[in-house]
């Protein structure tokens, strides 16, 4: 009689346990049921709202910060057109105005593609280490009305200003050196009729255990200074003041900011 009631209890208490882990899953990732429900108000939103897209709309994944279902659509023709299609709580939210209406796939792509070219670029004509190349348009753009879905990047014609950051391994670690890298890479950049608006040029220690436990050589960097600014004659001196004068910007700012 013991070992029937052992048994029982048993089966109960896996039974309990697998409940519970299915229970602990399902908050993450969701269920297949209400996956497939949501794939198909999904879709049949799709079919009504957006008839001319000719939208792909992939099996609907859980979210559960907000315990909804959504499908990343996208078109099968135009490489600007994807955006995010929610359904929850028997309600259907899409971003297709601020994605796509807003013209914000498309500044999103060519500011990849910027990256991309530039990177590739001085992989080929800079000849130092680095440990990083980032090309980004100005942060504070936020009128995308002369951008067109699906136009291609002009490197010659860039829709926005330009910067970029360029993360050097280098021994010597001196503004004599630094001013000879920006120079060599506007030069490139000029080479190839690329307009950069500010340049940031990093210079860190080659040794990665050393960075890593702060006995290597002090990084040295200067951020956004203008490509305007940039000349022959002098320039370790001009980079130095500059970065000096931000240092005492940057300081007062964090003074104010904790007052």
């Amino acid at each position: 009689m013991k070992t029937k009631v052992f048994k029982i209890l048993s089966v109960f208490i896996s039974l309990f346990i697998l409940g519970y882990i299915i229970y602990f899953i399902n908050a993450f990732t969701g269920n297949p049921v209400s996956s497939a429900i949501a794939t198909k108000k999904i879709t049949s939103y799709v079919n009504k709202t957006y008839t001319t897209l000719d939208l792909i709309v992939p099996k609907a994944k859980y979210n559960f910060k907000d315990s909804s279902y959504y499908s990343i659509v996208k078109s099968k023709t135009s490489k600007d057109t994807h955006f995010t299609i929610s359904y929850g709580n028997g309600r259907i939210n899409d971003s297709y105005e601020y994605e796509i209406g807003n013209k914000y796939t498309t500044f999103s792509r060519l500011s990849d593609e910027l990256d991309k070219t530039i990177e590739d670029i001085l992989k080929k004509e800079f000849p130092y280490q680095t440990d990083m190349v980032l090309a980004d348009f100005a942060k504070d753009t936020d009128n995308y009305n002369k951008l067109t879905l699906d136009m291609p990047l002009d490197i010659t014609d860039l829709p926005f200003p330009a910067l970029l950051n360029v993360y050097i391994f280098s021994e010597e670690i001196t503004y004599d050196f630094l001013a000879d890298r920006m120079l060599e890479v506007k030069n490139i950049m000029n080479s190839h009729n690329i307009k950069i608006n500010t340049y940031s040029i990093i210079l860190e220690d080659p040794d990665e255990e050393a960075r890593k436990t702060g006995t290597g050589q002090e990084t040295l960097y200067l951020y956004d200074f203008p490509a305007d600014k940039i000349q022959e004659d002098g320039l370790a001196d001009i980079l130095k003041e500059y970065k000096e004068q931000k240092d005492i910007e940057d300081e007062a700012i964090k003074k104010n900011e904790i007052d």
